[in-house]
C-alpha cells in the first residue's frame, strides 16, 4: 500500500487563514458616508466592535437594526455593507443554514438594487464561494471565485480569489490547479514585513502540496525553506515552528532520511506547548513518529504512537482520522497481522465515507490500497470490486485521462 498518502498533512485554511475572514470589520470594506442617521451609526459601531472582539452571534441583531436604519433612509451602500458583515458574521460562527439563507436575501437585494455595482458583486462571488467551500462543497465554490477573476478586482480581492481556488482545487484533488494558483498568488503578493506571516503560510501551503501530493520533495524543501526564513521574521508562535518542523520531517521521510526526519518530529513535539488548541498537531505528530517507527521495524513502537494519535484524533473528532487507521493497517500488515490489517482498513474507508462523502478521491484511494491487499493475500477474488470502485470514483472526478486513473487500470 502507498504510505505516503497517510502522513499528516496541515492544508489549510486552518493553517493560517482561519482569521481571514474575520479580520475587521470588512476585509474589503466599502467607502464609507460619514454623513449616516445617527442610530444606524451607533449600531453599526456598536457591531463593529462585537465583530473584533470575535463576539458574531452578539454583532447580528446590530448588522440587522442598521441595515433596516439605512434601507428607510434609501441608502443601499451602506445596506448591502451590513449584510455583507452580517453574512460573514453567520460564516465565523460556522452557521451555514443562516449563512445560505442570508446570501439568498442578499442575491434578490443586489439583483433589485444595485445590478451593476461592480463593488458588490464583487463581494457576492466572494461570500458565496467561501459558503460553499466551507460547508464541503468546494466544487461549488470554483465558478464563484473564477468569476471574481474575469471582473474588475482590485488586488486584495484578487489574491483571495486566487487563494481560494488554491484550496478548492485541492480539495476536489486536481492538484496542478491547486498549485497554479498559489504560485500566482505568490507572484502577487508584497513580501513587506505586515504581510510576512500571511505570505510565509502560502509558501508553507505550497511546499506542503508538492511533497505530499505533487510528488516533488525538492521543490516542498524549497518552498518549506522560503517559508522558515518568512516566518522567523514574524516571529510566529511556537505552535507554527512545531508545524513547519513537522513538515521538514516529512520532506526527509519522503526522500528516505528516517534519522533526519524522526529528529525533526521530535523537535516538533517537544517545542509544542501543551495546551488544548495543540492537541490536533500533537495527534498527527505521533502519527508521523508511528510511520517512521514502522519503516524502521520498530513495530510495537509504531503501534503505541499510532494509538496515541488515534486517542486525540476521536477526542476532537479530526477527520483526518483515517490516515492513523490506514497506517494501522500498513503496520499491521508489515507485522504479519492480516486480521487486523482488515479491520483497519475497514475503519479507513467507513470514516471517509462519514466525513468526505462516498465520491471522494480519498475513498478512491483507499479503496484502491484495500483492493491491492486482498490481490495481494488469500482472497485475491474480493480485489476486483475494490478496485472497480475506486477507478468509477476516478473516471467521475477527473476523466479518463487523468494520472490517477490510469493507474487504476
Amino acid at each position: 500500500m502507498s504510505r505516503w498518502k497517510n502522513i499528516f498533512i496541515l492544508l489549510i485554511p486552518g493553517l493560517i487563514f482561519s482569521e481571514l475572514f474575520s479580520r475587521g470589520s470588512n476585509l474589503w470594506t466599502l467607502s464609507a458616508d460619514q454623513s449616516l442617521p445617527d442610530s444606524a451609526h451607533v449600531y453599526v459601531s456598536r457591531a463593529d466592535s462585537l465583530n473584533r472582539l470575535r463576539q458574531w452571534q452578539q454583532a447580528i441583531p446590530f448588522y440587522r437594526k442598521a441595515e433596516t436604519a439605512y434601507l428607510s433612509q434609501g441608502d443601499i451602500r451602506q445596506v448591502w455593507q451590513c449584510r455583507y458583515n452580517l453574512i460573514k458574521a453567520f460564516g465565523n460562527l460556522q452557521a451555514y443554514d443562516s449563512m445560505k439563507k442570508e446570501l439568498k436575501t442578499a442575491a434578490r437585494f443586489l439583483r433589485e438594487k444595485a445590478p451593476d455595482d461592480q463593488d458588490m458583486q464583487l463581494n457576492l462571488s466572494f461570500l458565496q464561494g467561501y459558503y460553499f467551500y466551507h460547508s464541503g462543497q468546494p466544487a461549488r465554490a470554483v465558478p464563484f471565485f473564477s468569476r471574481m477573476l474575469t471582473m474588475e478586482n482590485n488586488g486584495r480581492l484578487l489574491r483571495s480569489a486566487h487563494r481560494y481556488l488554491a484550496y478548492s482545487y485541492f480539495q476536489t484533488g486536481d492538484f496542478p490547479k491547486a498549485r497554479d494558483h498559489m504560485l500566482t498568488l505568490l507572484s502577487m503578493e508584497d513580501t513587506s514585513a505586515n504581510i510576512t506571516f500571511d505570505y510565509a503560510g502560502d509558501l508553507h501551503w505550497l511546499a506542503i502540496l508538492y511533497t505530499y501530493y505533487l510528488g516533488d520533495p525538492a521543490a516542498g524543501l524549497h518552498y518549506l525553506t522560503q517559508a522558515e526564513k518568512f516566518y522567523r521574521k514574524a516571529r510566529p508562535g511556537p505552535e507554527v515552528i512545531s508545524k513547519l518542523y513537522n513538515e521538514f520531517g516529512t520532506n526527509y521521510m519522503k526522500t528516505g532520511n528516517y534519522s533526519k526526519a524522526e529528529a525533526y518530529y521530535t523537535m516538533a513535539l517537544n517545542n509544542l506547548p501543551r495546551r488544548n488548541k495543540t492537541l490536533s498537531v500533537r495527534a498527527n505528530l505521533y502519527n508521523n513518529l508511528g510511520i517512521i517507527s514502522d519503516k524502521t521495524n520498530h513495530f510495537a513502537r509504531a503501534e503505541s504512537y499510532f494509538n496515541k494519535s488515534l486517542v486525540i484524533k476521536r477526542k476532537l473528532g479530526m477527520k483526518d482520522i483515517f490516515r492513523t487507521y490506514s497506517n494501522l493497517a500498513d503496520l499491521y500488515l508489515h507485522w504479519d497481522n492480516r486480521a487486523k490489517a482488515n479491520i483497519y482498513s475497514r475503519q479507513a474507508i467507513e470514516s471517509i465515507k462519514l466525513n468526505f462523502g462516498e465520491q471522494n478521491w480519498r475513498l478512491a484511494n483507499t479503496y484502491q490500497n484495500y483492493g491491492l491487499f486482498f490481490l495481494r493475500g488469500t482472497h485475491p477474488e474480493k480485489s476486483l470490486s475494490y478496485l472497480t470502485k475506486a477507478l468509477h470514483i476516478y473516471r467521475t472526478q477527473f476523466g479518463e485521462r487523468h494520472p490517477r486513473t490510469a493507474r487504476c487500470y
